[in-house]
């Protein structure tokens, strides 16, 4: 602080100094702060200046020092040294103002900051305080796990999925478009596995199936025995009819062959002269014999030649001698007649 001192005694100084040469009042509250102090100065020393007293302090030298060097100066240069000490002083005193207002602002907001610590301590406290009784008291490590199971939530209930209107939409699409058999014709057992002894076979077929529901083409993927009945699966799956389908569609059918009839003798049809005279050199012919209880065919039904009646009459005068084992109750079977020259 004592440079503020000097600076406050070298102020106080000049204006005295002013206000003696100009031989009035000052205008400002500091020449009367000036003039109280000159007086109180006035009744503790001698009048005049002093320059060597016993009880000199460094600031009555400073401002007695000063005051003879002023002697020296005119009127305007002190009042501008004293207008700069004022102007010195104000801002003095702003930057004291703003850190004491500044540390005043600190202190309040350390004092609002509470302790760190409680603030750490205080979730542990309310989670130890919502703790019931029973988890508090957990048995020993080597306890039964159905002890925890019991405290355990019940398991939520099942959520049933629900398809959504995409998904319903294309499910009831696939079974649309699934192939739904409308008619079918089933294949007769072959007169070739008649006479060869087959009494039974198998035979599985890819079948594919156009949108307006026609088969388009019938495959043989396995057969049992081989290629005996191949030839009639192909001619009767072909005829069959399905619902028409958004796509085209492909299915696998499995058809058995079984005769209960067992052939004892069997005659051939010949062919005829007629047919070779129209230059015809083969022919197919299916017929529907009835069987009675002895064994013996009582009646031959034309049901499909190609070519129409050529071959007829051969085919009846054949199959009326076929001769099978007895069986208990009459019985019906189709034949299939394959007709070529020279055989």
């Amino acid at each position: 602080m004592r440079p503020f001192s000097h600076l406050l005694f070298v102020l106080l100084g000049a204006v005295a100094l002013v206000s003696g040469c100009q031989k009035k009042p000052a205008p400002d509250n500091s020449a009367a702060t000036a003039s109280a102090d000159q007086t109180a100065a006035s009744a503790t020393a001698p009048t005049g200046i002093v320059k060597n007293a016993i009880r000199h302090t460094e600031e009555t030298a400073d401002v007695t020092k000063w005051m003879e060097m002023a002697s020296s100066k005119t009127p305007a240069q002190l009042a501008e040294e004293a207008r700069l000490t004022k102007v010195a002083k104000d801002a003095r005193l702003e930057q004291e103002a703003k850190l004491a207002s500044d540390a005043k602002a600190l202190a309040a907001k350390t004092t609002a900051i509470p302790p760190a610590a409680p603030l750490a301590h205080d979730p542990v406290k309310t989670t130890a305080v919502v703790i019931p009784p029973a988890t508090t008291a957990i048995k020993p490590a080597d306890a039964p796990p159905l002890q925890v199971a019991a405290v355990s939530p019940k398991p939520a209930p099942a959520i049933v999925a629900v398809p959504t209107p995409a998904q319903s939409q294309s499910q009831e699409n696939a079974e649309q478009n699934q192939p739904k058999l409308l008619s079918s014709i089933q294949p007769t057992f072959p007169v070739t596995a008649t006479l060869a002894g087959v009494t039974e076979g198998s035979v599985t077929a890819r079948v594919s199936i156009g949108t307006d529901g026609k088969v388009v083409q019938v495959e043989i993927v396995k057969a049992r025995p081989t290629k005996v009945f191949d030839k009639e699966v192909i001619a009767a799956v072909s005829q069959w009819r399905y619902a028409p389908l958004a796509s085209p569609q492909t299915k696998i059918v499995e058809l058995s062959f079984q005769s209960a009839l067992k052939l004892l003798s069997s005659v051939q049809p010949v062919f005829p002269a007629a047919a070779t005279q129209a230059g015809v050199t083969e022919g197919l012919v299916s017929a529907r014999i009835s069987i009675g209880t002895d064994g013996k065919v009582s009646q031959v039904e034309i049901i499909k030649s190609k070519p129409t009646k050529l071959f007829d009459k051969e085919v009846i005068a054949a199959a009326s001698q076929w001769k099978y084992a007895p069986i208990s109750s009459p019985q019906t079977k189709i034949l299939e007649f394959s007709l070529k020259q020279g055989n």
